[in-house]
């Protein structure tokens, strides 16, 4: 659960002490079980990388720690080039892992810009608040709407300029 900072009034975005870690301002989003996914995901491509390159004629990974190792580094897009899979198999793997590293860039910086698109909202709704400004809502236009047609409906022909049918 997210909270904000009593004293600032501001959202905590990291606390190690907090259960859920990262927090978008609304509360939205699973970004801990998504994180968590694809690391279960990412761990899985190590495993199958090592299965298919361990006795691989040519190949650089012929353990789980070094399949490990390449996995992570590849997650993350840094791409060393010291591990590299060699066999067909271990490549597609490669890709699948690859893609899983863009993918979770890509839900992290959404879940950072939509706590900032809520921050945002949440002064702006702040500010209209402190500014003693009314809330208008489509159905008070309506309202408002349907009182000006009635008193230029009552005014009747001649009594001022008359538009004609709009």
């Amino acid at each position: 659960m997210c909270g904000t900072s009593a004293r600032t009034g501001s959202a905590w975005w990291w606390s190690p002490s907090h259960r859920s870690g990262w927090c978008s301002a609304s509360g939205r989003g699973n970004l801990e079980r998504f994180l968590i996914a694809a690391l279960v995901l990412v761990l899985n491509g190590a495993i199958a990388v090592y299965f298919y390159e361990r006795h691989a004629a040519g190949s650089n990974i012929h353990t789980l720690g070094d399949a490990v190792w390449w996995a992570l580094v590849t997650v993350t897009t840094v791409g060393y080039g010291d591990y590299y899979p060699v066999t067909t198999l271990g490549r597609i793997a490669a890709v699948f892992i690859m893609a899983i590293g863009l993918v979770t860039l890509a839900v992290i910086t959404a879940q950072v810009a939509s706590s900032f698109v809520d921050q945002a909202a949440r002064r702006r709704a702040a500010a209209a608040a402190a500014s003693g400004a009314p809330d208008v809502t489509l159905a008070d236009l309506a309202e408002r709407l349907a009182r000006i047609e009635a008193l230029l409906s009552a005014r009747g022909p001649g009594q001022g300029a008359d538009p004609g049918p709009v």
